[in-house]
């Protein structure tokens, strides 16, 4: 049942199911099954289970078990449910390390189509979340190719759960670079293809990179009504760290459109989901956001700003999520203009300007565009 549980996005009585699976599996003494369980238990705390925590845990025992008994299967499962552990905290450097290790060894062994038994694909699955790592760290054509990659291997195996997965990481790879239009292509997609399936887990995500899309475009109504989509069904699903990831983006959507009130309420909303659920991406943009909209443009609660925004730039330099650093240096330099420290505004917008370079982005990028005009009104 548990290929099914997973598309399913874990409906209600999962978690006891699988507790019954591994509670019968250590009476009987079978090593492997209850391997596969906590495989399994490990995606579900990662996702519905709002605990990646608990989901590394799983997943870290499943594949040092199955390294030592050379079961390529098993690891092959538990590296994906690492990643996802990984990705979920925003420790894109790790998920990059076992993930890359992991394609190696299938591509090495020549398993790219084998599903061992998972009922998806275990390779395009660890593409998935390793390409997306990788754009995390601003590294996007690496990142591109990798995700491009697992999909079409998942195309070659009619998996619609991968092929579905790996438009959604790639719209999260053209998005962190920028591209409006190519984020809502590939969420476009990843919507589509989820929904003929009938695969609920996910669909809420791609929603949402659907928002972001539109927000990078301008389409604010647009990308506010995506982004409510793509937030009631990780509502309904029960994933909180997607529920806070809808929060901040609807918070930054409502922010660039005006209303400030709603978009401080929605960037609380993420930031205190985020500390519960040790989402860190989240958290560092929440934190930079929230800074940003400070009611009072009084010395003291600009300097409380200032703080605020340093902080959440502090969490995402830790986690060597680049892009979201860079964005948070951008939003820095635009605070810092407004409450007329110039200097400072100048210093905040040309690192910015030097990183979104350093990551290789063409002009057309919306980030990049709009560094660009907040140092030109500056100078």
């Amino acid at each position: 049942m548990t290929t099914m549980l997973i598309f399913l996005s874990y409906p209600e009585g999962s978690l006891e199911i699988l507790q019954n699976g591994e509670k019968l599996a250590h009476e009987l003494g079978d090593e492997e099954g209850l391997l596969q369980i906590h495989g399994i238990l490990s995606y579900y705390h990662s996702t519905a289970g709002g605990n990646p925590s608990i989901g590394l845990e799983y997943a870290e025992k499943c594949f040092n078990a199955a390294e030592k008994i050379k079961d390529f299967g098993l690891m092959a499962q538990s590296a994906g449910q690492i990643c996802g552990a990984y990705m979920a905290t925003g420790d894109v450097v790790r998920c990059a390390d076992i993930g890359g290790k992991a394609i190696h060894l299938l591509e090495e062994h020549r398993l790219e189509k084998d599903l061992f038994g998972l009922g998806y694909s275990a390779y395009s699955f660890i593409c998935g979340f390793y390409g997306a790592s990788l754009g995390w760290m601003g590294r996007f054509k690496e990142g591109a190719d990798v995700v491009e990659k697992g999909f079409r291997n998942a195309c070659e195996v009619n998996d619609k759960f991968a092929m579905g997965m790996t438009q959604l990481m790639y719209s999260i790879i053209v998005y962190q670079a920028g591209y409006g239009d190519e984020t809502i292509a590939h969420a476009q997609e990843s919507i589509k293809i989820h929904e003929e399936a009938e695969i609920s887990i996910g669909l809420d995500a791609a929603w949402y990179m659907l928002g972001g899309g539109y927000y990078l475009r301008g389409e604010y109504e647009k990308a506010i009504m995506s982004g409510e989509k793509g937030l009631k069904l990780a509502k309904e699903f029960g994933v909180p760290l997607l529920v806070s990831g809808c929060y901040m983006s609807l918070a930054m959507t409502l922010m660039a459109a005006g209303d400030l009130r709603r978009a401080r309420e929605y960037a609380e909303e993420a930031l205190r989901i985020s500390q519960e659920c040790n989402g860190k991406s989240v958290e560092g943009v929440s934190r930079v956001l929230l800074g940003c909209m400070m009611e009072e443009m009084t010395p003291p609660k600009i300097e409380e700003a200032h703080n605020q925004i340093r902080q959440g730039i502090s969490i995402l330099e830790e986690f060597k999520l680049k892009p979201a650093s860079t964005l948070g240096y951008l939003y820095l330099g635009e605070f810092l203009a407004n409450a007329n420290r110039k200097e400072e505004a100048l210093e905040s917008l040309k690192k910015a300007e030097t990183m979104y370079q350093e990551m290789e982005i063409t002009p057309k990028s919306h980030w990049l565009v709009r560094t660009k005009e907040a140092l030109a009104k500056l100078e």
